[in-house]
Order: C-alpha cells, then sequence, then structure tokens
C-alpha cells in the first residue's frame, strides 16, 4: 500500500496580512467555512491523487502531513513552496482542487534530486529556448493530463489548458509542447532519464 500525506488547510493571518498587504482580507467567518467546504471535497479525491503521482514519479511522498495555507484571494497566485491557495473565486471548487494538485505537483517534483538532474540534463537541453515558466509546466502538465484523464474528463483538462492561455504565454506553451510530443512521451522521458 502506498503511502501518502494528509493535506491540512490552514489559515494564518499573519501570512495572509503580510502577502496582502494593506488590502482588506476576507472575513474570518468566510474563510473558515470556504476551508470545511474544500477539506470535504478535496477529502474525497486526496488519497487517489497522492497515490497515482507517486505512481506516476516512481518517489514516495517524504512527509506525512502537508499544510496548505488558505489566503484571501487578491493579487497573489497560488504557490508550492509553502503550498498557498487563494480563497476559490464564486465557489469554483472544482477549479481550486485542480489548482491545488497542479502545485502539489509542482512540490513533490522539487523534493526530488532526481528532478533537478532531469532539468539539467533533459528539459534545459531539448527546451533551451523556451521560458523558464515553459520549462518549469512541461512535466507537471504532463502529470495532470495524465490525473485528469486518468481520473475526470476530457472537459475538465481543457478547463485547464483554456485557463492557462489567460494567465501566461509561458504555461500556455508549456501545454502546447504536452499536447505535441504527448503526456505520456514526456513522462516516460522523464522515467528513462531519472533511473
Amino acid at each position: 500500500m502506498i503511502k501518502t500525506p494528509k493535506i491540512e488547510f490552514v489559515y494564518s493571518f499573519i501570512y495572509d496580512r503580510m502577502l496582502n498587504k494593506n488590502k482588506k482580507l476576507a472575513s474570518r467567518p468566510a474563510i473558515f467555512k470556504t476551508i470545511k467546504d474544500i477539506e470535504k471535497l478535496w477529502k474525497k479525491e486526496e488519497k487517489k491523487i497522492l497515490t497515482e503521482i507517486v505512481k506516476v514519479t516512481s518517489s514516495k511522498w517524504k512527509e506525512d502531513k502537508i499544510k496548505c495555507y488558505i489566503i484571501s484571494n487578491f493579487p497573489v497566485p497560488p504557490f508550492s513552496d509553502p503550498l498557498t491557495m487563494p480563497l476559490p473565486k464564486k465557489k469554483d471548487y472544482i477549479h481550486f482542487i485542480d489548482t491545488l494538485v497542479h502545485e502539489l505537483l509542482h512540490q513533490k517534483l522539487i523534493q526530488e534530486d532526481k528532478y533537478f538532474d532531469y532539468w539539467d540534463n533533459f528539459i534545459e537541453k531539448k527546451f533551451k529556448d523556451e521560458l523558464f515558466n515553459t520549462k518549469v509546466h512541461i512535466l507537471v502538465h504532463a502529470i495532470h493530463k495524465h490525473i485528469y484523464l486518468k481520473f475526470y474528463n476530457k472537459k475538465r483538462l481543457q478547463h485547464d489548458i483554456n485557463y492557462c492561455k489567460k494567465i501566461g504565454k509561458g504555461y500556455s506553451k508549456a501545454w502546447a509542447i504536452v499536447n505535441k510530443h504527448g503526456y505520456k512521451n514526456i513522462i516516460k522521458e522523464f522515467k528513462n532519464n531519472t533511473k
């Protein structure tokens, strides 16, 4: 049986205030209500998603618990370390879950020395002319596509691809590369280059 961590959703007023500077923060009751809603939805997904990430990356999670900081949704984007997620807009919990998986993929990969070997010996050479933001998302998108198609559907995958077109050229170009080269081929290259 594959051991997976538990994601613990937490709110830190100090962290939220630090990231959002002088902006008015979301109300504490709204934040805690959202955390409860997210936890309920995530619990249904957690084990299968985190187990699949282990299978695809061929490496175990290093911790038993991962804190995910929830912050007010202002100018701060989600990021992987420390794992930080803004409140979902308009209760779009599905998009929140998909973004959380994206950030967990980043976090998982940067924990592995073999990822940096793959980065240096493969990504930097094969995609040397691409933006950093494109290069860092090629493997993340490939694994995420595997997860979308295994557990969800093409419509949900396409929503992510369309969203990435809006948020930046690097994200969008990474999806174009994944679709051109094939997500299975990219994952296979990762495994072949990290044995």
